[in-house]
């Protein structure tokens, strides 16, 4: 959703000189249109939950937010700040800096600074207290001001919704466009739950290194604990990077490169403090050293690096990670080859991660071999196999001085129950294991890939399509030329497409070539020779009109072709097609595995049929054979492609070179095979090392990840989410037609006046259902992790809608009785994440005109059927019951606070037991495993004592109120 400007207390747009007094109060993001008098209901999709800030800095274009008394710190661009001027009217009640509150009863403005009066005189606004909440439900009461009943009831199911969302384990976990991966899910809460997060995820070709990282990201942001994030990826990877946030985790990241740099006006800014979400190309930090610096000086909360096994040390890009691995808290490092360049190499960058863990060379190598010992005996553990008596007399004596496990565990581990012997392979590792900075799953040990079967069709073809093939090909770093005007219809290739789409008749084939000209040629080429339905795909498209093929693709009688190019196939992963046909071959293995797993990922249901049509004695040719019979890379996948590509890459340009010159070429073909299995054949026994299988152990707990996934699906399931956001999305004048399981087309009057962040006009159909998200990309998949769901609770209860309400019920005599809806709320800095044990739990009791507490008796009372909405009542018009009005609210927040003070009790007892068990076993682990450090030990003593403050100083705010009336019928 474009962000829009801020707006005054008039409905006029502030300009950037509106900013500028310190004593000025402001509210980040969606807040109440009543309170605030602001003329537009929805400013942004940025943090809410701030409350009030005041501004502390206005620099050049920028003005800088501070909320929490300091604890919470925002930056923004003046243009476009998500900012609300705060003003109190009439009526309202306000509170000032030392407690005290005062009931407004005029508003002036005077030289840009608001004045109120009340009975004890004049108050400027910088005497005001930045953490008060603004009165509503009394004031509104008091006035006769109602809304409807079911407006009521919403608003009190929102917010117990919105607590058990808040206080859920699966935050951050249940929303991405994701199936629900074990290995992928455990990783990214075991590094999410760390309170110093500086780990390398080094999982093979294929199981998701992009999506634990993103997983990652997601949790830490929704949570709070990150707010600025820098990511650098390899030029070819920025799309398909920018694709996964944006269409998987709804995360919109701004792509920075020189085109973005250089057209920019302001050359003296920071553009890089302008966006707190920031994805750049490796190159850009490497080689403009005005960006490089520009991006140290950013102070990052998270800094994302994929591909990092190309930062060689001593070269400009680990030059680069050693300055901002200094200035940024948390990292997270990608690579499916850590061990590229050899171990040297992959300690140098762990020491960039933690440099007091991997202290010397040589003690790492001393480490490597002892942890191959203990790999093989907890591998024989885990596999059931009966241990040796020198191998129980290994563990024996090492667990024996840490009074871990006994010697008889040890000897019976292999007929133990499963359950156990994880257990027991879980604390061998926690004591022995390889240390916190690495996470390493293989194919091997995950399981779940399909079969691969390649068919190699070499084709004869004529001279001229032999040169233009010749022509179109470039090795290695050289630009792929643009096709703009090649015709394919003599390329036999096209024939042999033809005839495997008449022999697999109804079947899906996904076809991947170099360019985005290449795929249009083959569309065209391919139209005149058979009726078919295609579908392209390639980067010139629009992320829409990519979903909406993609979309048409995967429906049963959609496109049977998807036609992509090497870029437009990226991000895009397609389980549901069995067949891939490979037009042309990239020179680089890493491109080719890419293009592979498009369909060989986990989900795939069948074995993947490869369909490689070669002309002879073109690049293809020589490409076909090395890739099948030196690499073996088209039936199986292999970790270490790309090193051997390094390797061989000067034998292979030397082949081609002599295929384009027309020069005998067998020899050196048939040498070059030879030499790449050799090469793959020694990297092979490298990865395959037992050190290998500890990290598998370390990187991968079935039962811990099954928790997690049972947490997700139960969390799916509830159909209360459901509910209440479509209720919601009715309040917002945003209709629903069902159009299948959980499935539902969205429509208004206005629609693009109606904007949530997430779903946009383009995208109207949304479903709760993980299964449909999965199979239709073009749909927005809604849980409550989305921002559409944030936003919708906070439009609603950031407003007043629902928050007084007047009804009348039958009864026995005659009565008033208030309603009250309290709730219970920290004033604490977001990253503390409070919710945890304190969620923002409603508190319901009534009170009768006697003072006395009927929540139990008026229970029966209260089912909507019997309850008759009023739009006002004679019993208003007496100021003598009126005036019994906030006392009966006092009386019911005496009871409240009893409620709120129990509540404030057992979380901080939880507190004390989880933050105190996590402290005894940081203690008890440093005592054991270096890896654990202080620092981190430190940083939880630090989160306990601050939420047990934070918790203390929780404080009951009135929400709601419904005054019911009983009359004898």
């Amino acid at each position: 959703m474009a962000r829009k400007r801020g707006f005054n207390s008039s409905g006029d747009e502030f300009s950037p000189e509106s900013y500028g007094r310190e004593e000025m109060l402001y509210s980040a993001g969606r807040r109440d249109t009543a309170q605030f008098k602001v003329g537009q209901r929805w400013v942004s999709e940025m943090e809410p939950e701030l409350g009030l800030g005041k501004i502390t800095s206005t620099q050049s274009r920028f003005v800088e937010i501070s909320f929490h008394g300091g604890a919470d710190k925002r930056r923004y661009s003046k243009e476009n700040a998500p900012l609300l001027r705060v003003q109190f009217g009439p009526n309202s009640h306000i509170e000032l800096k030392n407690g005290k509150k005062l009931l407004v009863l005029k508003t002036e403005e005077k030289d840009q600074e608001l004045f109120y009066t009340t009975k004890e005189g004049v108050v400027a606004e910088s005497e005001l207290s930045d953490s008060m909440r603004a009165a509503g439900p009394l004031d509104r009461l008091m006035a006769g001001e109602f809304d409807p009943l079911s407006a009521f009831t919403l608003r009190y199911d929102a917010q117990k919704l919105k607590s058990v969302i808040e206080n859920s384990n699966a935050l951050g976990f249940t929303g991405p466009r994701i199936q629900l991966i074990p290995h992928q899910l455990y990783i990214a809460q075991q590094v999410a739950a760390r309170y110093k997060r500086r780990v390398l995820l080094a999982d093979e070709v294929g199981l998701g290194k992009t999506i634990e990282a993103c997983l990652i990201l997601h949790r830490l942001i929704l949570t709070a604990k990150v707010n600025r994030v820098l990511i650098t990826v390899p030029n070819a990877l920025v799309h398909l990077w920018f694709v996964e946030l944006l269409r998987k985790f709804n995360l919109t990241f701004k792509i920075f490169d020189e085109q973005y740099l250089n057209g920019i006006e302001d050359k003296e800014c920071n553009p890089f403090l302008t966006e707190q979400f920031v994805l750049c190309t490796t190159d850009l930090l490497v080689k403009n050293t005005i960006a490089a610096q520009q991006a140290l000086n950013a102070k990052w909360d998270l800094l994302v690096v994929d591909e990092v096994h190309h930062a060689r040390e001593g070269s400009d890009f680990f030059r680069l990670l050693e300055k901002l691995t200094l200035t940024v808290s948390d990292v997270l490092f990608l690579s499916a080859t850590p061990e590229h360049y050899g171990n040297r190499e992959h300690f140098a960058r762990l020491q960039l991660l933690d440099s007091a863990r991997y202290g010397e060379y040589d003690t790492f190598l001393k480490e490597m071999k002892f942890h191959s010992q203990i790999a093989a005996v907890t591998g024989k553990i885990l596999d059931g196999n009966e241990l040796t008596e020198e191998e129980v007399e290994f563990l024996t004596t090492l667990s024996a001085s840490h009074k871990t496990i006994s010697a008889e565990e040890i000897r019976t581990a292999s007929s133990a129950k499963e359950t156990t012997r994880d257990e027991m392979v879980a604390t061998l590792l926690d004591l022995f294991g390889v240390g916190r900075a690495i996470f390493r799953n293989t194919r091997a040990n995950i399981g779940g890939f399909p079969s691969r079967t390649v068919m190699v069709k070499p084709l004869q073809a004529n001279k001229s399509v032999k040169e233009r093939v010749i022509r179109e090909y470039k090795f290695d770093s050289e630009p792929v030329p643009s096709d703009t005007k090649i015709s394919l219809s003599a390329d036999p290739r096209i024939d042999y497409i033809v005839s495997i789409l008449k022999e697999f008749k109804d079947q899906k084939m996904v076809l991947i070539c170099t360019t985005k000209e290449k795929a249009v040629a083959i569309d065209a080429a391919l139209k005149k020779k058979i009726s078919v339905d295609t579908a392209l795909f390639h980067e010139d498209m629009t992320l829409i009109q990519r979903d909406r093929n993609a979309a048409w693709f995967s429906e049963e009688d959609g496109a049977r072709l998807l036609l992509c190019s090497e870029i437009g196939s990226e991000g895009r992963n397609f389980q549901f097609a069995h067949h891939l046909i490979l037009f042309d071959l990239p020179h680089n293995p890493s491109l080719l595995e890419q293009r592979i797993g498009r369909l060989d990922r986990i989900g795939q249901k069948g074995p993947i049929i490869i369909h490689l049509p070669v002309i002879i004695d073109t690049p293809y040719s020589v490409l076909a054979r090395w890739y099948n019979e030196g690499l073996e890379l088209l039936e199986t996948s292999f970790a270490g492609s790309f090193e051997v590509y390094e390797r061989v890459r000067e034998e292979l340009r030397e082949v081609i070179a002599a295929v384009i010159k027309g020069s005998e070429k067998e020899e050196l073909l048939e040498k070059l095979i030879a030499h790449t299995f050799r090469v793959k054949t020694e990297i092979a026994e490298r990865l395959q090392s037992s050190r290998d299988r500890l990290l598998e152990q370390h990187s991968f707990r079935p039962l811990k990840a099954k928790k997690l996934i049972d947490l997700i699906r139960k969390t799916e399931k509830s159909k209360e989410l459901e509910r209440v956001v479509m209720s919601l999305l009715k309040e917002q004048g945003i209709f629903a037609e069902q159009t299948g399981n959980r499935t539902y087309k969205l429509w208004a009057d206005a629609f693009g006046e109606k904007e949530l962040p997430g779903i946009r006009e383009s995208r109207p159909v949304i479903t709760f259902d993980r299964s449909t998200a999965l199979h239709r990309e073009d749909f927005e998949f809604i849980t409550m992790d989305h921002p559409s769901v944030r936003g919708l609770f906070d439009l609603y209860l950031g407003s007043a809608s629902g928050n007084c309400t007047l009804v009348q019920v039958k009864g026995k005599k005659q009565k008033l009785i208030l309603e009250t809806v309290f709730v219970i709320e920290c004033n604490a800095p977001l990253s503390l994440n409070t919710s945890r044990f304190l969620p923002p739990e409603p508190v319901r009791i009534a009170v009768d005109q006697s003072m006395n507490d009927c929540t139990d008796e008026i229970n029966a009372l209260l089912s909507e059927d019997k309850l008759v909405q009023l739009k006002t009542h004679p019993i208003l018009s007496n100021e003598h019951l009126k005036m019994l009005f906030p006392e009966m609210v006092r009386s019911a927040e005496e009871v409240a606070f009893d409620i709120s003070s129990n509540r404030i009790k057992r979380a901080r007892q939880e507190i004390s037991k989880s933050l105190g068990n996590e402290i005894d076993r940081f203690n008890y682990l440093r005592d054991l495993n270096e890896s654990v450090s202080e620092q981190e030990l430190e940083a939880v003593r630090k989160e306990k004592d601050e939420l047990i403050e934070a918790v203390d100083g929780a404080v009951l705010r009135l929400d709601a109120l419904r005054l019911i009336i009983l009359h004898q019928g």
